[in-house]
């Protein structure tokens, strides 16, 4: 499931039920993706008693705008599990907004899950708040223990908050993760804010490992924080069959005069089905702490036995990467897909220097169908070893019709060790 610095494959689960967690989306329609309810479980269980879940703590704060933001934490106080409910917000006694919270998955008990909610603009003032829980119900999952190893929490100049972590599957079952929030506390351990994963794990076979990474902003600059805190849910998953993609020997890693770390590579989808994937990138120092994570997500399905560019990347970390992993986290199977066709490229200009590639063209539909996507993929090969320096794309959105074409520019900042001259670009274009 992961490749650690150079390795050459790791085995790709190919998970046929998408987890469901708050920040992640899902590509409408996509074939092999299911949702379902976790209450939908065709056990009768006992109604509730409508007080299983508790408000353990909430906070709130007015941003630069006017808008009032409210986060909290909830509890399940009941000895079952319990889930499909809304938290509605009121103001005086009136409905004002439902607050965002994983708890319509599922609360195992005693576990605790935050939520959070931007109040409408009509709102000045949050003294006689209220949370009301609704639909509160029953549910059968089967919980699996998620341990969060190790965490790293950063605070940018301009108050931008990253909290980036490591966490394990410690049961022995397979788990897939449908809930990760995480909760910033001021130094005497009041809570002052929450967010949902902006990097999120999926499925966990037992002891696989997986990064995490929430974004935390809106908020007053200036606040000392204290230690923040990870909650993820997972529910018991089946074990399903790998498949097998190979990452191949040219990988290539740099640091960028900006302190960024790059790891640029090829993959190739060696199953015999088409695979939509998301990558994700964890990085390490010396002494095996976590640095930062990384996600890329292809930007075309890959057909059995096609090679597809990726790239990641982390923010300066303040400290050399010493040590990497990939993984898997979403691949979508198809039996087909939306019809792709290969684009003529025309007016190609190339404009380089050792910290930048401008490449611009058009794109011509040569097909007899009207395109309304158009991917471009701009990679730098090192001329002779073939090794990929640079990788960019772009969606082109709008309607084209046979014979029409679209005008694509694409930045790419390559590898600056290598000479412009000693690269050579390719370019890969495709509608659908």
């Amino acid at each position: 499931m992961t490749t650690r610095s150079r390795g050459l494959v790791f085995f790709l689960i190919i998970i046929l039920v998408i987890p469901i967690i708050s920040c992640s989306s899902q590509e409408p329609g996509s074939e092999g993706a299911q949702e379902q309810s976790p209450s939908e479980s065709g056990e009768d269980l006992p109604e509730v008693t409508g007080d299983e879940i508790e408000i353990l703590e909430t906070a709130t704060y007015q941003d630069e705008f006017g808008y009032w933001h409210l986060h909290g934490l909830l509890t399940n106080t009941a000895d079952y599990l319990v889930g499909g409910f809304a938290l509605e917000v009121q103001i005086g006694g009136s409905p004002v907004i439902e607050a965002y919270s994983d708890g319509a998955f599922g609360i195992a008990p005693g576990a605790t899950q935050p939520f959070t909610a931007r109040l409408p603009l009509t709102v000045t003032q949050v003294d006689d708040l209220e949370i009301k829980v609704l639909n509160l119900q029953r549910i059968s999952l089967k919980p699996v223990q998620i341990e969060i190893v190790q965490s790293r929490l950063s605070v940018a100049e301009n108050g931008l908050v990253t909290l980036v972590g490591e966490v394990q599957n410690s049961s022995s079952t397979p788990g897939l993760v449908y809930s990760a929030r995480s909760g910033l506390y001021t130094q005497d351990g009041t809570l002052f804010t929450t967010a949902s994963c902006q990097i999120c794990p999926g499925y966990l076979p037992p002891g696989e490992k997986a990064p995490v990474q929430f974004l935390f902003y809106g908020h007053p600059a200036k606040v000392d924080f204290g230690d923040p805190e990870i909650f993820v849910a997972a529910d018991e998953a089946s074990s399903v069959e790998g498949l097998t993609i190979d990452f191949g020997e040219l990988v290539h890693t740099y640091t960028d005069p900006a302190g960024g770390f790059h790891v640029l590579g090829e993959l190739q989808n060696n199953a015999n089905m088409i695979l939509a994937l998301a990558l994700t990138g964890t990085f390490y120092d010396q002494n095996g702490e976590i640095l930062g994570a990384s996600a890329y997500t292809l930007p075309a399905d890959t057909l059995p036995g096609e090679t597809s560019p990726y790239a990641l990347i982390i923010d300066n970390p303040g400290e050399p990467v010493a040590d990497w992993s990939i993984r898997t986290e979403l691949a979508l199977t198809r039996e087909r897909r939306t019809p792709v066709f290969p684009l003529a490229n025309i007016g190609g200009v190339t404009e380089k220097d050792q910290y930048h590639w401008s490449v611009a063209g058009s794109a011509v539909n040569d097909s007899d169908q009207i395109l309304r996507l158009v991917t471009v993929v701009v990679g730098l090969r090192e001329t002779g070893t073939g090794t990929l320096v640079g990788l960019a794309h772009q969606f082109l959105a709008g309607e084209i019709p046979p014979g029409e074409s679209i005008d694509y520019s694409v930045i790419i900042n390559p590898d600056p060790a290598f000479d412009p001259e000693a690269l050579e670009e390719f370019v890969i274009l495709t509608g659908e």
